[in-house]
């Protein structure tokens, strides 16, 4: 099974537990809503509240090292790969886009299309987007826009 395969799978594990805990919590909700403003409907709300959080962090503490080993070992095998120059087109590219004041998600979008092939360019891709604050939260802190790898929400 390579590196991919082991993170989709990782991955899809993490979301469908993941939706059980939100199913879960949100049929604890749909249970008391009847009650809403009393003192049993706050008791139990506080109470699925707590137990949700805390399957939520068991979680991201069972998922996180194996995401965290799964990145590493795919860095290290990048590293090992050789590197492409970018070709003149995206240096052109690159260089208009990194003298602009603003760049939108959109245009990072369709340049990255054209250049994920190369992985200098991409880098490059990447400082622009995070100097336009095109930013991605996840699992793993804020990473701009490109590297999200399915982690939006975890």
């Amino acid at each position: 099974m390579t590196n991919t395969d082991l993170m989709f799978t990782y991955v899809k594990e993490y979301q469908d537990k993941r939706f059980i805990i939100s199913d879960t919590y949100n049929k604890a909700v749909e249970a008391v809503e009847s009650a809403k403003g009393s003192k049993y409907y706050d008791e139990h709300m506080e109470q699925a509240l707590k137990e949700k959080n805390a399957s939520m962090a068991k979680l991201r503490g069972d998922y996180a090292p194996r995401f965290d080993r799964l990145l590493a070992g795919m860095q290290e095998a990048n590293n090992r790969r050789s590197m492409t120059a970018p070709t003149q087109e995206q240096l052109s590219i690159l260089q208009l886009l990194d003298s602009r004041e603003n760049v939108s998600k959109d245009e990072l979008d369709r340049v990255y299309n054209t250049m994920s092939d190369c992985d200098l360019a991409i880098s490059k891709l990447n400082e622009i987007a995070k100097k336009n604050e095109h930013l991605h939260q996840g699992a793993m802190g804020f990473m701009p826009f490109i590297m999200n790898v399915g982690h939006g929400n975890i």
